[in-house]
């Protein structure tokens, strides 16, 4: 938590339906202090991952195995950026990067090749890491 308030950047990153996640809650995060921001692509992340100091890199993804989230969590492990990531409840690729490793369980639902897997446990976990956040401002 305390990262994410000495930072001067927060960036999210997620692809696919997390995506949604992720930048909702950059956009709330980002009411408070104007320092947050969702990043749609990996190319420009990994820019400012590069290019800008002192940035909290918050990936999101609920296998935790996500190609283009895991590249964005290795670049900000490569640049001494600090990672916090959201995964689902188990051992996987993108936890291990995090210096902050957050969980949340959802049993995972396909049907018919969609995704159908509920996303209400990653907002729980983000309301209360925002609620602790937005506490350190009033």
């Amino acid at each position: 938590m305390e990262a994410l308030t000495r930072a001067k950047k927060n960036l999210f990153f997620a692809v696919g339906e997390t995506a949604y996640v992720a930048q909702n809650f950059a956009d709330i995060f980002n009411a408070v202090d104007q320092k947050t921001q969702f990043v749609t692509y990996e190319n420009q992340i990994i820019y400012e991952i590069e290019n800008d100091p002192n940035l909290v890199i918050f990936c999101i993804s609920q296998s935790g195995e996500t190609a283009q989230t895991l590249r964005v969590a290795e670049a900000a492990r490569a640049n001494q950026q600090t990672v916090i990531s959201l995964t689902g409840l188990q051992i996987n690729s993108l936890a291990k990067l995090a210096d902050v490793a957050l969980y949340s369980y959802s049993q995972p639902i396909t049907w018919r090749g969609y995704n159908l897997t509920d996303k209400t446990p990653l907002f729980i976990i983000m309301k209360a890491l925002f609620d602790r956040y937005f506490n350190n401002y009033v």
